[in-house]
């Protein structure tokens, strides 16, 4: 069931992605840690959600995962900016930093919905 889920982040995710990419081929090297703070977030997420069990969230809140990934997809254009401001080790981690706080933020904010 966790697959379904994770799905519904990763497809928006890669179709969104894709054209951020192609843009900014020759300013972002993809690393390990860019790809996982393109997954991650949705992991923590599916986390949040599993920790708080059954007190609230319904399945109309997974409209939050294909939302997630467009933020991370936008925030991804930043990378390349922020590799020209920080040392490019620092600033792989915040990416990674900032994307994984954008799927806390996120499930912060948005309200529980009803079935």
């Amino acid at each position: 069931m966790l697959d379904w889920y994770l799905a519904l982040h990763l497809l928006p995710l890669l179709v969104v992605l894709t054209p951020v990419v192609l843009l900014t081929f020759r300013k972002w090297h993809w690393r390990f840690v860019d790809l996982l703070g393109a997954v991650l977030p949705g992991l923590i997420w599916l986390y949040l959600i599993e920790v708080e069990g059954s007190r609230g969230r319904s399945l109309s809140n997974f409209v939050e995962l294909p939302l997630l990934a467009v933020m991370v997809a936008a925030l991804s254009f930043s990378k390349p900016h922020a590799e020209r401001r920080i040392p490019a080790p620092y600033a792989k981690y915040a990416f990674l930093l900032l994307t994984t706080s954008a799927a806390v933020v996120l499930y912060l904010l948005f309200p529980p919905l009803d079935e």
